[in-house]
Order: C-alpha cells, then sequence, then structure tokens
C-alpha cells in the first residue's frame, strides 16, 4: 500500500474510533488513572504524546483515550485511539500505528462530561 493509502486508511479509521457511540460514558474514573498522563509510542517507540483523558462505553469499561499530541502545548484537541489496540511498554503503552499515520489523524474534541 503506497504511503497515501496508509495516511487516509488512518483518518478513515481514526475518524471511525472518535465519533462516540450514543450512551457513552465520558466522565473520569477512578481506574483511568492507569492510563491519564502515560506517554503513547507509535509501533517503532517513537512518542506520540500523552493520555489526557479516557473515554469509556455505557457499561464504564475504557475503550477509547484521548492522546494529546507531544508538542502541543495548548489542549486544542486530541487524537483518539481504542484502548484494545494499546500494549504495555514498560511505563508507556505502544500503538500499532506509525507516527506519520497518527499525525494524518483528525483532530478530536474531548466530550463534555
Amino acid at each position: 500500500m503506497r504511503r497515501t493509502g496508509k495516511i487516509l486508511a488512518g483518518c478513515v479509521l481514526a475518524a471511525a474510533l472518535a465519533t462516540a457511540a450514543p450512551g457513552v460514558a465520558q466522565t473520569p474514573a477512578a481506574g483511568d488513572a492507569g492510563y491519564v498522563g502515560r506517554t503513547v509510542q507509535d509501533a517503532k517507540g517513537a512518542e506520540l504524546g500523552q493520555v489526557a483523558q479516557v473515554i469509556r462505553d455505557a457499561q464504564g469499561r475504557p475503550v477509547q483515550v484521548l492522546v494529546q499530541p507531544r508538542g502541543r502545548m495548548l489542549p486544542v484537541g486530541f487524537k483518539s485511539l481504542p484502548i484494545a489496540s494499546l500494549t504495555p511498554q514498560g511505563e508507556a503503552l505502544r500503538a500499532p500505528i506509525l507516527k506519520a499515520e497518527f499525525e494524518a489523524m483528525p483532530m478530536v474534541q474531548a466530550p463534555r462530561s
């Protein structure tokens, strides 16, 4: 797959993942501390950003994290990643995408509580 195709696929995936379903809980929970503040890395170990918020489903299970991209001082938006795709890598979380794919993903706004 050419680079453009990969970036487009990443954008489509991100848009689908970033859309919160009706009935999804958006309020912080005690278990969020295991994710919030952790560094997220790409598949090669490059830093993508830090987890700013956890999105939970209607049953209260964590389903997505909102990542504040590295280098952004003001939270003008986030990138959304599914928790199921992240794997612990020491103190960080590893995502199965490359930095270019992450950067091509659309920014999303944090849901209102």
